[in-house]
């Protein structure tokens, strides 16, 4: 590309491929180029000129293209050239130049022709020579057409030999491929070099071929022979061949080669390149795609383009790949897959391709669907009837899913439609079985179906009979061997079996397997059999067969026996005695039968007539032998035999002679106090044969000569001393003890108690007391060696910051109480104990006082046990009846003590005739109907509050008459000069005495008396 002229004074440079750069206010206009951006004109034809060959060959030749913009003030044109040759001339204009100027321009633009034909002619045979350039100061026709001086003076058409120029490179063209001995050579054109095409357009190119070819041939980008299809045409006619490719695809792209043969085989060939791009095309995107709950599910969206487009997913306006869930990922096949899908992930994704290059994108809106699997649930599985009842059988199958179930009902594999026996129900969720008959029972399959998959759930419907055991026997086995126990049963239906073994209470069903395997449990419905291998003891015993279904139950018991030799249960063989004591050994069998057991010593069965210190005693399944040894030769082996019908087994025991134990070693004493120390040891290496009974410590002070003994509680091997003297010195010494005598004694320690010092501060709690008390609790401390003489208690009020103050205790009192304190008031105590020595460091306690009751039941009794109340109660009463048996007497001459004189003194006659006048008074009361029986006068409260509850207790008042009172005469007599009679008589809790009202009552109500008598 030539350089753009820089502007002058009277115009600007034309750009051309020889126009040189002109230094500014030149008049000189710029040589044409090669300019793509010049503007087309119509092409300048030339008429086809024909050539006489050696072999006539009709050629047809096009001028170039060629032409300038045809404007005015621009300095070139654009040259048009076959295969973009040079520049087109300069045109002059109004102030272009001059005529100069435009014959410069006119040089440029035939020097581009000269080029561009013999970069075509290079290509079909050796390059020729230059071309004769036009003179130098002529012009072409095209560019001095029309050119104008700068003084405005016009100039007519340039003249020269331009056409005549033009003619000769045309001649050179067309003659020079002229073989030397006069024939053409070929020449192969295609009419494009380059093409771009998106899939599904169509193109079609034209190959020309020049030098009498005898075929024209296309060749795909595989190399093979290209032949017409119904996509693809070849269309041939002299020298020339079109190639048509209708709606292109990718794999269409390549280089095409158009090749030409003559007569002499000889070849030459074009080529043209075909680029094939598809625009983002989305195939096979279905809306929606459907999936299963659960499956590793792959949304396909297949998009294609040339180059290959960029996919990317996007949900709820976001990536995917940004949502942080690695279940979501973009395979290499641009489909999105979502592993594990679930109901959640459901939803709209766009599919979104981009092509970078052209900045090209497209989507698609793929909804998501995730089917659920139906999932029933069914609430009772199982059903009773009782055939021929007229009952009915109600079944619930729901089914949730997504799209939703439909649900449909089996019975022996026939689907249930409704009619007189089946009703149907909620979208077929309920499912009426009706009058129920023996033969409707079964099981009754509820199928759940939707897209995702289907489900099953079974009813069963059992029409029952009562089950029966009918075999069941006892079984006998052998240890180690085998056992198999076996249950039938009958029932309709059948019942289940199942076993239990009481020893333990394990249960066996169907199938089931002991953890060891030895127990299996087979069979089916209406039989089953219990199965034990390698049978152990452990394995015998009660067996129970319980057969069972849904109407009810029956239950029959098994025993399996198992036989076995004997064996020996305890594992002590070694027993120690000495001379003189009486031993016992024990030789205790089990075995099945029973065991015969014999005692023998040296093939001598014991005991033996002449042997009189060995004797045996039998016990069940235990033989005891008792040797009292009276010499070395009773110690020794003893042979204990046991034999059944299953085997014979032997078990030794040895007698040895026992001693005495050895000595305790590490003896320490720890803890020490002022009159205490704690003595630990470790037991003796040895304990004689004979169990150790405890261990005795022996201490005393060191200037004593009686040791003080103490014993261990069993075999401890820590005692605890006490009762020992302030700040002295002991020695202590620990021996051990069995049933034959007692061993030897540790080493001697020295220990020293601690000196007397003051007590500790002693520890309390407390809590509240009666009304404003306080109970402090004193545990007992360490006194520092000498008795506590009394506790000094100081307290004050925290609220107030009083004074303290001070009270002192007994130091062998356990408590402590605070009175007069105050309600809801927080107090701190300080609390030491003193002895002789001195006082501890004070204790401190702090505690509140509660709130003030809302009442406060404060009676006569208040702070008394049910025990006090009811002496008082007992007294009381005593109390008054002394005072009223007096009064009587004084008074009416009557009641107990009247009766005790008159009966010491003999008076009878008077006391009867009272008792007659008694008797008549009261007939003569319950006779006359105008008169109430007297009852209780109050001066206390109509109601009287329960002291335990507090709630109210009715009691009679004036408005409740005594019916049917019961007297009973105690004594009786005149007083006043008045006929009524007077006495005392018990009505239920009351005394009542004739003669005249009396009201006695006690505030502990535990009895009242009334003295009542005529009005």
């Amino acid at each position: 590309m030539g350089e753009k002229g820089e502007e002058g004074m009277g115009g600007r440079e034309g750009g051309g491929g020889r126009g040189s750069r002109v230094p500014p206010g030149s008049v000189r206009g710029g040589g044409g180029g090669g300019n793509t951006r010049c503007r087309r004109v119509p092409p300048v034809r030339v008429p086809p000129v024909r050539v006489q060959a050696p072999l006539p060959i009709p050629v047809r030749v096009r001028a170039a293209r060629g032409g300038g913009e045809r404007r005015e003030g621009r300095g070139g044109g654009c040259g048009g050239g076959i295969r973009g040759g040079g520049g087109g001339g300069g045109g002059g204009g109004p102030g272009g130049g001059g005529a100069a100027a435009a014959a410069e321009g006119s040089a440029a633009a035939a020097a581009g022709w000269e080029e561009g034909v013999q970069a075509v002619l290079s290509r079909v045979r050796p390059p020729v020579g230059p071309l004769p350039r036009p003179p130098a100061g002529r012009s072409s026709p095209a560019s001095a057409r029309g050119a104008t001086v700068p003084g405005g003076s016009p100039r007519g058409r340039a003249r020269g030999p331009t056409m005549t120029r033009l003619l000769r490179l045309l001649l050179l063209h067309l003659l020079g491929p002229l073989a030397p001995g006069g024939q053409a050579l070929l020449q192969v054109t295609i009419s494009l070099s380059k093409v771009e095409l998106s899939v599904g357009e169509s193109k079609f190119f034209t190959c020309t071929a020049i030098g009498d070819p005898d075929s024209v041939e296309w060749f795909n980008p595989q190399g093979e022979k290209i032949t017409s299809t119904q996509r693809v045409v070849v269309q041939k006619e002299s020298g020339r061949s079109r190639l048509t490719i209708y709606n292109a695809n990718v794999e269409d792209a390549g280089i095409y080669r158009c090749q030409a043969t003559d007569a002499k085989g000889q070849t030459q060939e074009a080529t043209v390149v075909l680029e094939i791009y598809q625009k983002l095309t989305f195939q096979e995107v279905a809306s929606p795609q459907e999936f299963k709950q659960g499956e590793d599910a792959e949304v396909v969206c297949r998009v294609s383009s040339s180059p290959a487009p960029a996919v990317s997913w996007l949900y709820q306006n976001q990536e995917v790949t940004a949502l942080g869930d690695n279940r979501f990922a973009v395979l290499a096949n641009s489909n999105l897959q979502i592993l594990n899908v679930n109901k959640s992930d459901e939803g709209t994704y766009r599919c979104e391709g981009r092509v970078e290059a052209r900045g090209e994108i497209d989507f698609r809106d793929i909804a998501v669907i995730v089917n659920v699997p139906p999932a029933i649930t069914m609430p009772q599985k199982s059903f009773n009837a009782t055939a021929d009842r007229e009952e009915a059988m109600t079944v619930s199958c729901r089914a949730s899913g997504a799209p939703k179930p439909e649900i449909q009902w089996y019975r022996n594999g026939k689907l249930i439609e409704e009619n007189e026996k089946y009703a149907l129900k909620g979208s077929n969720t309920e499912l009426t079985v009706r009058n129920i008959i023996n033969s409707d029972g079964g099981l009754y399959v509820c199928r759940a179906t939707n897209k995702a998959g289907e489900e099953e759930r079974q009813a069963f419907l059992q029409v029952f009979v009562q089950p029966h055991i009918i075999r069941l026997r006892n079984e006998t086995t052998f240890e180690n061997g085998q056992a198999t126990l076996a249950c039938e049963a009958e029932g309709e239906p059948l019942p289940e079996i199942t076993w239990k073994r009481v020893v333990d209470g394990r249960t066996f069903s169907e199938g089931d397997k002991s953890p060891d395997g030895r127990i299996e449990v087979r069979g089916q419905p209406g039989k089953s059999s219990l199965h034990i291998k390698d049978v152990k003891l452990a394995d015998s015993g009660r067996y129970d067969c319980e057969a069972a279904s849904r109407i009810g139950g029956h239950q029959k018991s098994v025993f399996l026996d198992i036989e076995y030799a004997p064996k020996f249960v305890s594992n002590q063989t070694i027993y120690y005695s000495w001379e003189g004591n009486l031993i016992n050994i024990s030789c205790e069998v089990k075995s099945n039968p029973p065991a015969s057991i014999h005692w023998k010593r040296e093939k001598l069965a014991l005991p033996a007539k002449n042997i009189t210190h060995l004797k045996t005693y039998s016990t069940g399944t235990k033989l005891i032998l008792e040797v009292a040894p009276t010499s070395d030769s009773d110690f020794g082996r003893y042979n204990c035999t046991a034999t059944n019908r299953i085997g014979t087994r032997f078990q030794e025991y040895i007698l040895a002679l026992a001693d005495v134990p050895s000595s305790p070693s590490g003896l320490r004493i720890t803890e020490l106090s002022q009159t205490t120390a704690k003595v630990s040891f470790t037991k003796p290496d040895s304990h004689g044969g004979v169990p150790i009974h405890h261990y005795q410590v022996d201490v005393k002070e060191v200037a004593a000569e009686t040791w003080k003994v103490e014993r261990s509680q069993g075999v401890q091997t820590v005692v605890r001393l006490s009762e020992l003297k302030p700040n002295t010195t002991y020695e202590i010494k620990v021996s051990a003890v069995n049933g034959k005598g007692q061993g030897g004694s540790s080493k001697i320690e020295l220990f020293q108690t601690l000196p007397v010092r003051e007590p500790s501060p002693p520890s309390i709690h407390g809590q509240p007391s009666s009304g404003k008390t306080f109970k402090l609790s004193i545990t007992k401390q360490d006194d520092g060696g000498a008795p506590i003489l009394e506790y000094i208690v100081k307290y004050r009020s925290k609220d107030k910051e009083d004074q303290w103050l001070e009270k002192k205790v007994q130091g062998t009192r356990d408590h402590i109480i605070l009175e007069h304190l105050q309600w809801t008031m927080g107090y701190e105590v300080q609390i030491s104990a003193a002895n002789r020595l001195g006082f501890s460091e004070p204790t401190l306690y702090e505690f509140s006082m509660p709130p003030k009751p809302s009442i406060i039941k404060d009676t006569l009794f208040n702070g008394l046990g049910l025990g006090a109340v009811i002496g008082l109660g007992v007294a009381a009463l005593l109390l008054v009846l002394v005072v009223t048996d007096v009064s009587c007497f004084f008074v009416r001459q009557c009641g107990l003590l009247m009766c005790i004189t008159k009966t010491i003194c003999g008076k009878k006659s008077g006391s009867s005739g009272k008792s007659k006048e008694l008797e008549e008074g009261k007939a003569a009361y319950l006779k006359d109907g105008s008169k109430e029986p007297i009852v209780e006068m109050r001066t206390e409260d109509e109601r009287i509050t329960n002291h335990e509850d507090g709630s109210p207790v009715n009691e009679p008042n004036e408005t409740t008459p005594l019916t049917e009172p019961e007297y009973v005469a105690l004594g009786g007599g005149r007083g006043g000069g008045g006929s009524a009679t007077a006495g005392w008589a018990k009505i239920g809790n009351r005394l009542s005495v004739s003669g005249f009202p009396l009201i006695l009552s006690f505030p502990f109500h535990l009895m009242r008396y009334t003295v009542a008598g005529e009005t």
